[in-house]
């Protein structure tokens, strides 16, 4: 049964976007697990106590939800979907008998309140703003005592009717209400380099070692000798297996400086997301909004790095004009890469210039999935600090295939 937590708890809109969610992304055997705040579903997904975490991240008119982008600062997380909702809200009191000119408070959550401001301003001057956790908790605590009779509750109309609370009005925010939220899980990769390269990779610099290595080349060119001799004795096919083989190591002398060159690259091809911080200032939108997402790949040539951004996924944002990874087999390196690109359209410089980025890992047999470093645009001049950190590929296609990102 997969593990579904989410920011509020039963009647709020966080838990209908859950279930919309789950349908979404095909989880049909799920439980939901209320966990009030996003501070708490993030505690729960670090502790891998739930598969998965639900938060509102953004509203059209309150905006960004400042607890879900502080809660997120808290892990590496991968994003695997998102919704919106339209939302409405509708206001409760305990029941008939309260009137509306003796209610000296409204209570909700900060998103509601700001979604409704101009409602509570006409409709309750004299009432205090009380913030609490969630929409459909205010409606909790009303019901059981633990705010005044004599407070108004914002929240989801089933989260009031459900409590037997007396509905006032409804459908009362200022104006279309639309709240994105999404689904979270946590990431794949330990950003701080200390866990094991993967199987593939490892099998991969393994093999790739093999064929650079001093050693197999002698061991080879014994066997030619060993094969030569029998040839003389028992077969002529020795001779020709032994010319085979000749020829192999003859191809892999020639090979061996490529090959070498592939062995540190290795461990740093795949995909990755980064955020980069100019001398100007970091943007703050970068970090879950208008992510950089990059591939690193090798061809024939050699290594290569494309990169995209929320403007136009058809069409690469910058790619690589020329790599050079250094230090080769050591647990220190630098990837540098000169770049091109489109024109910024803040600046009308053409993107072009020169990144450098740096790894550290505890011994050869890491897994890199954190380079930190900086970049300097040819033509801008401009001068900043670049961080990446890996994410599975999973995470790469939702990314470069959804409309979440486009500015």
């Amino acid at each position: 049964m997969v593990k579904v937590g989410y920011q509020g708890i039963e009647g709020s809109n966080s838990e209908e976007a859950a279930k919309k969610l789950c349908e979404i992304k095909g989880i049909k055997e799920f439980e939901l697990v209320p966990l009030v705040t996003s501070r708490g579903v993030v505690e729960k997904l670090n502790r891998n106590e739930i598969d998965y975490g639900v938060m509102a991240y953004k509203n059209n008119i309150g905006g960004k939800v400042q607890e879900t982008i502080d809660a997120l600062s808290m892990i590496n997380y991968e994003l695997v979907g998102r919704c919106e909702l339209l939302i409405h809200h509708c206001i409760f009191v305990l029941d008939s008998s309260v009137k509306l000119s003796n209610i000296t408070k409204v209570v909700s959550h900060e998103q509601a309140l700001v979604q409704c401001q101009h409602y509570i301003q006409s409709r309750f001057p004299q009432a205090e703003i009380v913030k609490s956790l969630d929409t459909a908790i205010s409606a909790r605590q009303l019901r059981d005592g633990v705010i005044d009779k004599t407070a108004a509750v914002i929240c989801k109309k089933t989260a009031g009717t459900s409590r037997d609370l007396y509905l006032i009005d409804e459908n009362i925010e200022d104006e279309e209400s639309i709240t994105e939220f999404r689904i979270i899980k946590k990431g794949k990769f330990d950003i701080s380099n200390s866990t094991d390269i993967d199987g593939k990779t490892q099998t991969r610099i393994n093999f790739l070692k093999l064929l650079t290595n001093n050693y197999s080349y002698l061991s080879l060119m014994f066997l030619c000798v060993v094969l030569c001799i029998l040839g003389g004795f028992i077969n002529l096919y020795f001779y020709v297996i032994a010319g085979v083989i000749f020829l192999t190591v003859v191809i892999l002398l020639l090979l061996r400086k490529y090959l070498r060159l592939k062995i540190p690259v290795t461990n740093v091809i795949g995909y990755w997301k980064y955020y980069s911080s100019a001398v100007s200032g970091f943007d703050p939108n970068q970090m879950h909004d208008y992510l950089r997402i990059v591939e690193i790949y090798q061809r024939a040539d050699g290594l290569h790095l494309t990169i995209w951004m929320g403007t136009d996924f058809s069409t690469p944002y910058v790619i690589s004009t020329k790599i050079l990874a250094t230090s080769i087999d050591s647990c220190n390196g630098n990837l540098i890469y000169w770049y091109t690109g489109t024109v910024n359209i803040h600046t009308n410089a053409s993107i072009t210039g020169i990144a450098v980025l740096e790894w550290n890992i505890e011994s050869k047999s890491k897994q890199i999935n954190s380079m930190t470093g900086w970049y300097l645009g040819a033509a801008s001049k401009e001068i900043g600090g670049l961080k990446y950190t890996r994410i599975s590929k999973e995470e790469f296609d939702y990314i470069k295939n959804s409309k979440l990102l486009r500015i």
